[in-house]
């Protein structure tokens, strides 16, 4: 599967970071409810979305590989 560059993880890893330790918002556990959706729809939702088009597009990808397969000398 395709992933997000390092540094974009590394950003929310250092973003949770400082949200449980308490440099941004504060270390009450109770204020994940400000970062879980943030990290959903800014993380989760464009990785999915990308795994998405990456799959539809080697779908094509396939599907041309086996139509032109039958063209190919053996």
């Amino acid at each position: 599967t395709a992933r997000p560059h390092w540094f974009v993880t590394l950003f929310w890893v250092f973003f949770f970071f400082f949200v449980t330790a308490g440099g941004l918002i504060s270390g009450d556990p109770s204020e994940l409810w400000v970062i879980l959706p943030v990290f959903f729809f800014f993380y989760v939702v464009p990785t999915a979305a990308f795994n998405f088009e990456l799959y539809k597009s080697q779908k094509v990808l396939n599907e041309q590989f086996a139509t032109d397969s039958y063209s190919l000398p053996n």
